[in-house]
């Protein structure tokens, strides 16, 4: 099995678009044309394919925020039939060694809350958690923060998280609260100032990294 990784610069192919329509819900997913236009023409917007034998079986969508000296994981997936592999691994410290060679701070992660019902859902929340930490990810404490939806107006509550590039503990208020709205409002293009306002509202002077 020969597994590489490269990067693309337009969503054309036909196994991409079906991971991406089968792997996240629908408020999560922005219509693949909005994705295909930041992928071809805003340099800051990178897609990142994992190919075994030149098909693709994974990917990730990474969004630089340069003024701010971090990046945004906006999407990751690989194919269920290639997962516990380690290509995950792989391809997510692809990732983090191309954004740090930009002398960013870190890598911003925007996670499900793991307190769900569903037991089996429960798992793979948690799974995702620890895969993530693994790799030195860090929860912003006492975050209240929410991802604009894409279907329907009801906004999901997440963690914010970052995989850090130093020792990192803390940021102060005014770096969150500008990740926050270029997230929303640079890669998202949402127009709920509410979402933004409800996070800036629970930021303390010094947000902790816990």
């Amino acid at each position: 099995m020969t597994v590489e990784i490269v990067e693309e610069y337009e969503i054309a192919d036909s196994n991409l678009i079906k991971l991406y329509m089968n792997s996240f819900p629908a408020v999560e997913r922005r219509p693949i044309e909005k994705l295909n236009e930041m992928v071809k023409n805003d340099e800051k917007y990178h897609l990142y394919l994992v190919k075994e034998d030149n098909l693709t079986i994974g990917f990730a969508l990474v969004c630089e925020l340069p003024d701010e000296k971090v990046s945004l994981l906006d999407y990751m997936v690989i194919n269920d039939s290639f997962q516990r592999k380690g290509i995950g691994s792989k391809l997510l410290q692809y990732c983090i060694e191309v954004m740090k060679s930009k002398n960013f701070l870190g890598l911003l992660l925007e996670i499900q809350l793991e307190d769900v019902k569903n037991s089996d859902e429960r798992k793979i929340r948690k799974d995702r958690i620890r895969f993530y930490k693994k790799f030195g990810a860090k929860t912003f404490e006492n975050v209240e923060y929410y991802i604009p939806p894409q279907s329907g107006n009801i906004a999901e509550k997440l963690h914010l998280m970052i995989i850090p590039f130093n020792k990192l503990d803390s940021f102060p208020k005014k770096s969150v609260e500008n990740f926050v709205k270029k997230m929303h409002l640079e890669i998202y293009h949402s127009k709920r100032m509410d979402l933004i306002e409800k996070t800036v509202q629970s930021l303390s002077d010094t947000i902790k990294l816990i």
